[in-house]
């Protein structure tokens, strides 16, 4: 009854995972355009059609935060992280 609703293992998952997107997001921001070799969108107004490059950033971020949803699913340091995942 006095337990933390969020376990330890719930807070190292969280804070990984946060690490890991906001590592990943900022090296393609920054150097997308020299990874990918594609035009910058970052010096383009707000006005201006869509580039390449943000759509690659946006991608990124919604395949990680579909990984994320999986493996949230297991929360005591399982591996299989796709097991009942058809129930």
């Amino acid at each position: 009854r006095n337990r933390s609703i969020i376990s330890r293992q719930m807070w190292f998952n969280m804070l990984g995972h946060a690490f890991y997107q906001v590592i990943v997001i900022l090296i393609i921001v920054f150097e997308g355009e020299n990874l990918f070799d594609i035009d910058n969108g970052r010096k383009l107004g707000h006005d201006a059609d869509p580039t390449q490059h943000y759509t690659i950033v946006f991608n990124t971020f919604v395949l990680m935060q579909i990984f994320n949803e999986i493996n949230a699913r297991k929360l005591y340091g399982e591996w299989n992280v796709f097991g009942g995942i058809h129930r």
